[in-house]
């Protein structure tokens, strides 16, 4: 495709660099991100997580004051504005502190609210990435995101059905898919793909992220991990919920034993997981601002939870460096 055809993912209408967390969407952003023509700027996704969503407005403003993003990326609220308008101010001060060169083409990454993002950019490019919903389901139990296998199989599962339910929605002109393997395992072919979807050409400098940022090069070796890091029973979860889906996207089955799970046990693994995960939980943030924590979202004051939510963002903060 030619150098100068960007106009549809110039302007108004971003790049959505769609896919699970731990997926390799930061790998794929960082990649694309250092072509002379393309800057992906940060996640977007957060502008949605509210908790009970846009329609009240001044319980958005409180707590989107307190979103790590939110202050990480120096944004301005300006209470004037709709929803919608908040949102696209978000989106505008994202790009022009992040991509300082004026990029012709940006994006963002989006690891849910899909539908929310083509609702605002109707007109926007999409890239979705997957990964082999095993290697995605240890770094979730690594981390501490997730208690259990089991879970994890569900919610990447439901994350993909997503996908598939908004891909529906998109015209396929405007989308591009690629697995994480792939990646990987051929970085040049595949990003000289996903540059053509985007329309300009390969640049080599989409392969040299790694000597500015703290990501290594590229390692064919990251894929199937999880062989080594879940157990034979994690696997057999994982399988048991999300097998189907893996083989929808060209992942073979492990060859452990098929496991059906007997009447009940989703309540049991479902209740293991969140104890799994309050316990992690309380390991990370110690025992002092877990119960702060608790207190303030379910039980007020707002000051308190606003406190406490600033200092999770400072140990969150702290972890990614």
């Amino acid at each position: 495709m030619p150098e100068g055809n960007t106009h549809p993912v110039g302007g108004e209408a971003p790049v959505l660099l769609a896919g699970t967390t731990r997926a390799g969407t930061t790998l794929l952003s960082l990649m694309l991100g250092h072509h002379p023509r393309i800057a992906f700027v940060g996640e977007l996704e957060w502008v949605w997580d509210h908790p009970h969503g846009p329609g009240d407005l001044p319980s958005y403003h409180r707590w989107v004051l307190t979103n790590r993003h939110f202050r990480n990326h120096g944004l301005h609220l300006d209470t004037s504005l709709d929803f919608d308008g908040l949102v696209r101010s978000f989106a505008a001060r994202m790009r022009k502190l992040g991509d300082p060169k004026k990029k012709p083409i940006y994006g963002f990454q989006l690891h849910r609210h899909y539908d929310e993002a083509l609702d605002a950019w109707p007109e926007a490019r999409v890239i979705h990435i997957v990964r082999d919903g095993r290697d995605v389901c240890a770094s979730w139990l690594k981390f501490g995101w997730l208690g259990n296998a089991y879970k994890a199989g569900v919610e990447w599962r439901d994350a993909l059905d997503a996908w598939e339910r908004t891909k529906a929605r998109i015209d396929p002109k405007r989308m591009a898919e690629v697995r994480f393997e792939d990646l990987i395992a051929a970085p040049e072919r595949e990003l000289t793909r996903l540059c053509a979807h985007l329309g300009t050409s390969f640049d080599p400098a989409t392969l040299r992220y790694h000597e500015d940022t703290t990501y290594e090069p590229v390692d064919p070796k990251q894929a199937e991990k999880w062989r080594k890091q879940l157990s034979p029973r994690e696997i057999r979860l994982f399988e048991s919920v999300a097998g189907e889906t893996l083989a929808r996207y060209g992942y073979p089955p492990s060859g452990q034993p098929q496991q059906s799970l007997p009447p009940g046990a989703s309540v049991a693994l479902n209740l293991h997981n969140r104890l799994s995960h309050h316990r992690k939980r309380l390991e990370r943030l110690g025992p002092s601002l877990w119960l702060a924590d608790i207190v303030g979202r379910h039980v007020g004051p707002s000051w308190l939870e606003s406190a406490v939510q600033l200092h999770i963002n400072e140990l969150e903060n702290a972890e990614m460096k």
